[in-house]
């Protein structure tokens, strides 16, 4: 188990839209880099942060009725959730044969 211990160090984070800037705790892991702890960000800016890797854990990529077994193939293996993904016919008819 990775195991956190708060930092003497703080992350101030300041915004362009006139906001007040806030302080934020950083952790020191036994494993890894040091982290910043978001959980209060949002009650104390009403600000979320986005990640765009979470995205893709969303929600899983399945099998598309519109598409060959090598489109699905394709599909599921290079789409993402938060993003449109258009199989490639090329390479679709390759694996078709």
């Amino acid at each position: 188990m990775i195991e956190m211990t708060p930092s003497n160090v703080k992350a101030r984070l300041w915004f362009f839209d006139g906001s007040a800037s806030v302080e934020l705790p950083i952790y020191t892991g036994t494993v890894g880099p040091d982290v910043i702890d978001i959980r209060k960000l949002y009650g104390q800016t009403g600000k979320f942060t986005y990640d765009p890797v979470s995205c893709r854990r969303l929600r899983a990529i399945r099998r598309s009725p519109d598409l060959s077994y090598s489109g699905n193939f394709l599909r599921m293996l290079f789409a993402t959730p938060c993003a449109p993904y258009t199989v490639n016919p090329m390479l679709e008819r390759a694996l078709d044969r």
